[in-house]
């Protein structure tokens, strides 16, 4: 908002003001002027690295989170397709090594990984298996769905080829909002 903006423009150029002249005061071979321009420079780049909506870290954040959030979607994903594959109920167990998604993790990574979601009680992991538990086989399943409808729009709407449409689906389908999806139900 504008109201909000000029308050918080007044405050920033007063405070930058303030300490400027102050730092000059306390240190008398600076001049005012430029010692206000470096503090009004300094306060600027923390609000732009640390602004809670749209500064650096901030968006860096929601960067960690969403590739967080894939990876939990693509291996939730992957133990689900794998239960199905093989025909066995959804939260059997099933060896680390005939999940693709793993594979290509770097090992360091992948226990971290694996360990946060064990802890979140969406797998069970033991030395060479890895399960899907009630909670992760729930976690799966709306995904699934959600993915498995997506590739139905973008096939019968979007006039995507069928073979083209998981990957499609893919840049797509963790975002998906509520709104969407019941949209697409």
């Amino acid at each position: 908002k504008m109201s909000r903006m000029v308050i918080i423009a007044a405050f920033t150029g007063a405070l930058s003001g303030y300490l400027g002249a102050a730092a000059s005061a306390l240190l008398p071979r600076l001049p005012a002027g430029s010692i206000i321009v470096l503090t009004s420079g300094a306060v600027f780049i923390l609000s732009f690295l640390f602004a809670p909506k749209r500064g650096i870290v901030a968006g860096v954040w929601r960067r960690l989170r969403l590739s967080i959030r894939v990876r939990e979607d693509h291996l939730l994903r992957d133990l689900f397709e794998s239960c199905e594959k093989m025909k066995v109920p959804g939260t059997s167990p099933i060896t680390l090594a005939k999940l693709r998604i793993v594979r290509g993790w770097n090992p360091s990574i992948r226990l971290v990984f694996l360990r946060i979601w064990s802890w979140r009680k969406l797998i069970m992991l033991s030395d060479s298996t890895i399960s899907l538990t009630d909670k992760g086989l729930a976690e799966a399943t709306r995904f699934i769905r959600n993915h498995r409808m997506w590739e139905q729009f973008l096939v019968h709407f979007a006039d995507f080829m069928p073979s083209h449409v998981d990957y499609s689906a893919d840049l797509v389908e963790h975002v998906l909002s509520p709104e969407i999806v019941s949209a697409l139900e």
